[in-house]
């Protein structure tokens, strides 16, 4: 995952010369991250979330597992942008409390 003119991309594949890998790439987002401002840094997370999670778990819950992983803490988010199984997992954990959600608060088929 890596920052190309404020938007990040899924290629989690490190540039040439990069030598950081995929440690280096979360480096770096790291760093512009947490030189932004609240509003930015959700904008910019946003941006790399969204289409991972889309990808992952498809559009329909795309924008409201987005918006519970921006709300995460900076420094508990961050490393997971580098170890994209474990962002997966944790996003998987949202989309299953969303669910659990949706399914307690669905109508009980009598109308009601």
């Amino acid at each position: 995952l890596r920052v190309v003119s404020g938007r990040a991309s899924g290629d989690a594949k490190a540039s040439p010369g990069a030598g950081g890998g995929e440690q280096g790439a979360e480096t770096t987002l790291g760093k512009e991250l947490k030189a932004l401002g609240e509003e930015e840094r959700a904008q910019v997370l946003g941006q790399a979330l969204y289409p991972l999670v889309g990808a992952w778990f498809g559009s329909e819950v795309a924008p409201k597992v987005t918006g519970m992983l921006i709300e995460i803490e900076i420094e508990r988010i961050l490393p997971l942008l580098a170890k994209l199984e474990e962002l997966r997992l944790m996003a998987g954990k949202a989309v299953a409390a969303l669910r659990a959600h949706g399914a307690r608060h669905a109508p009980n088929g009598n109308g009601h």
